[in-house]
């Protein structure tokens, strides 16, 4: 594969991934580490991502640098799936629970079956996945549509959310600072909603694979420990694996390569 070819790929990887290992590239691409770190370093310097130890991110996510929510589905997909699984196995029969928008949240609905759980959420993106026959209650929070989210957002859904009065609210996030605490989202409206939910909510939990933590975003609405619970994969480097933290399965993406 020529250089040129090379560095596109990554790019296309990072913009569909929010984070690329180098062990990753090295192996998916068939090039030896000297020739990733190299493209690496040549695409900071045009800005395209950031190097981080053991890979790359994207840059600062915004609205305008964030990809619609349906392309993100599949991205870490066996990840989200064990957090989601482990998350939702906390939920009790006939809850009432906030369920965030985002890609991983939607894992969690075929876990919840059998349940009998009353759903608050504000996510179109949720209900189109909901499964055949869920023997639950669904109430989709009013507000302004956004179609890259595709969720509803905005002062009317902030006053929406005051009407429920939530067991259990899972959240999702852009990004997680691992050394600040920070959660981070693209943009007010969205944390707007979110910190509305957590002020109702009895227990908060945010689930996000690893690959957050080598992202951020341009706005904070919360701190890991403002959290219950916080599911994650083994991906997390190990200086931020907070008390509140349960890890799930086995991500070999993110290995710590020891560089």
């Amino acid at each position: 594969m020529l250089e040129i070819q090379r560095k596109q790929e990554i790019v296309n990887r990072i913009r569909r991934q929010g984070f690329v290992s180098t062990a990753q590239l090295m192996k998916e691409l068939n090039t030896s580490r000297s020739s990733i770190m190299r493209d690496l370093s040549v695409l900071e310097q045009e800005g395209v991502l950031i190097r981080t130890h053991g890979g790359a991110s994207l840059p600062t996510v915004s609205f305008e640098r964030e990809i619609p929510v349906s392309d993100k589905q599949e991205v870490h997909a066996r990840e989200k799936n064990e957090i989601a699984r482990a998350a939702a196995a906390t939920v009790r029969a006939s809850e009432s629970i906030y369920v965030d928008t985002g890609s991983t949240p939607v894992y969690m609905l075929k876990y919840l079956m059998g349940k009998s759980v009353t759903i608050i959420t504000s996510s179109v993106y949720l209900i189109r996945h909901l499964p055949y026959g869920f023997d639950g209650s669904v109430y989709l929070l009013g507000g302004r549509y956004e179609e890259k989210y595709d969720m509803n957002l905005g002062a009317s859904t902030v006053q929406d959310i005051s009407r429920f009065n939530y067991d259990r609210a899972f959240f999702s996030a852009n990004g997680i600072s691992g050394a600040s605490g920070e959660v981070m989202v693209c943009e007010p409206d969205v944390a707007g909603v979110k910190m509305a939910v957590m002020k109702r909510s009895s227990r908060n939990i945010l689930i996000a694979d690893s690959s957050k933590f080598y992202t951020t975003a341009v706005w904070s609405y919360a701190n890991v420990d403002e959290f219950d619970e916080i599911y994650s994969d083994r991906g997390v480097p190990e200086e931020y694996r907070y008390d509140n933290m349960i890890l799930t399965g086995v991500s070999e993406e993110f290995e710590d390569e020891n560089e």
